[in-house]
Order: C-alpha cells, then structure tokens, then sequence
C-alpha cells in the first residue's frame, strides 16, 4: 500500500511520517505534498491508495481534491485529519464517500488505526474482485467447453431442427441470421450455409415463408384483422407484410381472406 499525506503545515506532515510505525501496517510508500497541485501530480504519477488529507490549504481545498479524485481515481480511499469541526463540512466529504472526518489534534496511535482499518477495507474490495474476476472466466471457461462439446455432438440436422424450432416458437419476434447464429453458438455465414443445404432454402427465406404461411392459415381459419395478423407473424410495419404476402401467395391478404376465409366458429 502507498500512502499520501495532503497537508501545508509541513511540521505535522514530518511528525506524522515519523510518528507512526508505516511499515508494520503494510505500507511501503509515504507520499507527501504541501498543496493540491503537487497532491494529484502524485496521484497522477504513482499508485496512491490511502490519502490523509487537511481540509484548508493554499491554492484549494481538500473537498476540492477529493472531487477530483472520485472523478479520476474512483477507488482510491480519503480520509480528512482537519482542525474543522464543520457540520457542512463533515456532510459533504461523507457524501463523497470519504472514509472518515477526524479534528485535529488527532493521536499518532488513532491515525495508524485509521489507516489499518483502510487497508482492511481496500484489501476486502480486492479479494471480492478477484472472486467476481475469477468466477467470471471460470463460466466463461465452462461455457466455451459447453459449447465446444455441444458442437462436437451435434451434427448438422439436428442443429437445423433446433434452429428451425425456435424459428417456430418465436415467429413473431424479431429474427435475424445472426440472432438464430448465437443461439446455435455458431458463425451466421456457416449457420446459414448448412440450413441452406438441409432445407434448400436460406434462413432467411426460411424465416419468411413460414410467416406467410402462418399468416395465410390465420386469415382463413379465424376472423380477425389483417393488421392483427401481420404483428402475430412478426411485421410491425402493415405495408412490408402486404407486400410480401403478395409475393408469395400471389394475392393480397384481403383478397386471400375473400377467397379462402371459412366461418368457422372454433
């Protein structure tokens, strides 16, 4: 862990470095700047973790500081050593998380508890990143296995039949080669080579000449609107789906419905 110490009375800064056992805390590095400036020049040029910071100094404040670094350095921990007991003051470093607001004078054992408790805090965080960052690659290793074996295992007519169920049962959403490619855990260009060869007709062709004869059954079989019709098969655009019922059933879906509706009360 480094530490940096943000305060312009250079007396309280020496005494405090030389006051307190860093090394036995785990520090390996105290950091020392008199004003804001120097402050987020180190920050900018070292890994800093813990900064002991004054509220008042020439050139900004540590509440300023402290805006600067949750812009930049978001998990980097603040605590504020001042001679301000200021209610407002107080407020507004809790509401930019700092880790605690202690007055001056502060004893040198109550500081190195403060930065022990710090320590603990960034070394918590830590751990718990590592276990999301290792869980995270231990599913992704897991998945990319699944899916290895899954290939392995299917051959190209039951990845077919499956794409095609699922065409099927989500006839109405929005369908793409690419969509239909990831859920098959294969390249869309290869995915759509091996449809085309089993069903003789493209996914996307495939995709379209079920929607028509969807579309073509509803309109002779139940009484309802075409507009209906073209959302249930998935064309939120009327037009789109007129044109290309027209396309495939040689007729509009109006004049279908004239020729083939049966008044069928079920």
């Amino acid at each position: 862990m480094n530490v940096l110490i943000v305060d312009d009375d250079i007396i309280v800064i020496e005494a405090m470095k030389q006051s307190i056992d860093w090394g036995l805390l785990g520090v390996k590095n105290v950091f020392i700047a008199t004003q804001i400036s120097k402050a987020k020049n180190i920050c900018d040029n070292n890994k800093v973790h813990i900064i002991l910071c004054d509220i008042e100094m020439p050139g900004g404040s540590g509440i300023e500081l402290l805006y600067w670094i949750r812009e930049k350095y978001p998990h980097m921990e603040c605590a504020f050593l001042t001679c301000h007991a200021d209610f407002l003051l107080a407020q507004e470093a809790l509401k930019l998380r700092s880790f605690d607001y202690l007055v001056k004078p502060i004893p040198f054992d109550q500081i190195a508890e403060l930065v022990k408790r710090m320590i603990t805090k960034i070394e918590e965080q830590n751990n718990e990143a590592q276990k999301i960052f290792y869980g995270t690659q231990w599913l992704k290793e897991k998945a990319d296995k699944l899916e290895l074996q899954s290939n392995v295992k299917r051959n190209n007519e039951e990845i077919v039949d499956e794409v095609v169920g699922y065409i099927i049962d989500n006839i109405s959403t929005d369908l793409t080669v690419e969509k239909l490619a990831q859920k098959a855990f294969l390249h869309p260009d290869y995915l759509n080579r091996i449809f085309k060869k089993i069903k003789e007709y493209s996914l996307n062709q495939f995709i379209i000449k079920e929607r028509m004869n969807l579309a073509a059954r509803m309109i002779s079989e139940y009484n309802i609107s075409i507009n209906l019709v073209a959302l249930e098969v998935g064309y939120d655009n009327y037009s789109n789906f007129v044109n290309m019922f027209k396309k495939i059933h040689g007729c509009t879906p109006s004049e279908y419905k004239l020729r083939y509706f049966k008044d069928n009360p079920y």
